[in-house]
């Protein structure tokens, strides 16, 4: 007998953000990248919750390229890098689900994007969270705020070419922190 897998209900409860990062991702990355990091509060089967989506080289130079962009995500998109010997994943994707009392791992297996409305995104997220009665698919629906990207400490010189200067202005330093706001005009 084939059980069927039933899909979760999750549901976005409010405005989600978006913001950006230039990090150094790991060990074997020559320079920083550019990432971006999703955050949707959610409710999922009652009980609120915040889903994170962290896009690891999404290959765009700002968030207004983004817009229309669909990223998949399943073991053939998985890469290895070795360090110090071992052998170890290399993500383009990390997401979680997070509960007033948990964690649930997630895998995201899709990131779709639309059109830019103002200073906001539309994006789709697809994919499975292990629950207490094991791994369930889900889907959902939300519309982001477009934030600012933060620069990491020590790649504040390399900043500029990952980003494009039409879409954001220019950089400030809040708290010690270099931070490029996005343009909306």
């Amino acid at each position: 007998m084939i059980e069927k897998r039933r899909e979760i209900v999750v549901v976005a409860t409010s405005e989600g953000t978006l913001s950006g990062r230039i990090v150094r991702l790991s060990i074997g990355d020559a320079g920083p990248s550019l990432t971006f990091r999703l955050r949707i509060p959610v409710v999922v089967r009652g009980t609120e919750a915040a889903l994170r989506v962290d896009l690891r080289y999404p290959k765009v130079r700002s968030w207004l390229g983004l817009g229309g962009r669909t990223y998949r995500f399943d073991e053939s998109t998985r890469t290895y890098e070795k360090s110090d010997g071992d052998t170890y994943v290399r993500d383009d994707v990390f997401g979680d689900l997070r509960t007033a009392t948990g964690h649930h791992d997630t895998f995201i297996t899709q990131v779709a994007f639309g059109n830019r409305d103002g200073e906001h995104l539309t994006v789709n997220v697809e994919g499975t969270v292990r629950m207490d009665d094991g791994v369930v698919p889900f889907a959902v629906g939300a519309r982001v705020h477009v934030g600012g990207v933060v620069v990491e400490h020590g790649t504040e010189d390399e900043a500029a070419r990952h980003l494009d200067p039409d879409a954001y202005q220019r950089a400030v330093v809040r708290d010690g922190v270099v931070t490029y706001d996005p343009k909306f005009a």
